[in-house]
């Protein structure tokens, strides 16, 4: 059920119809998949899988490339994204109880990141680009076409 933020009656959600799951957890479900030779025996898609793991290594590089930023003041590179603005003045208005001294700290502010969804590379930054990867040791290299 989905609860509405400021109140109210809660709502039904619906969905597609689970897939059945076969036992041992994602790695279980993976090696019965590999075993069977079933794609159905696999309790995630492939493509699912791929974007989700994509999205937490998107976020960390841009983490990485990240700059030190106060925290005293909310920074245009937030942009104009009314939910990012709040929900950083949220994180403040919370460490403001605990009696950190804003003008004496400092945070990551990842960098912002444009990418190609085709290519599945960044556009115009060949630093992140360069963080999708790693330098492989022979002979265990992975092409970059599989």
């Amino acid at each position: 059920r989905f609860y509405p933020k400021n109140g109210g009656k809660a709502e039904g959600v619906s969905g597609g119809t689970p897939r059945g799951v076969t036992g041992g957890g994602p790695f279980g479900s993976f090696i019965a998949a590999v075993r069977s030779r079933k794609a159905e025996d696999n309790n995630a898609n492939a493509e699912v899988a791929h974007y989700s793991a994509a999205l937490c290594h998107l976020g960390n590089i841009s983490y990485r490339l990240g700059e030190a930023a106060q925290y005293d003041k909310v920074t245009k590179s937030l942009g104009d994204n009314k939910q990012v603005v709040a929900a950083f003045e949220n994180v403040r208005d919370n460490l403001k109880v605990i009696g950190l001294k804003f003008n004496e700290t400092t945070y990551t502010l990842g960098r912002n990141l444009k990418i190609d969804p085709k290519t599945e590379k960044f556009i115009g930054d060949s630093q992140a680009n360069e963080l999708l990867t790693r330098p492989y040791r022979k002979p265990f290299v992975v092409p970059e076409k599989v």
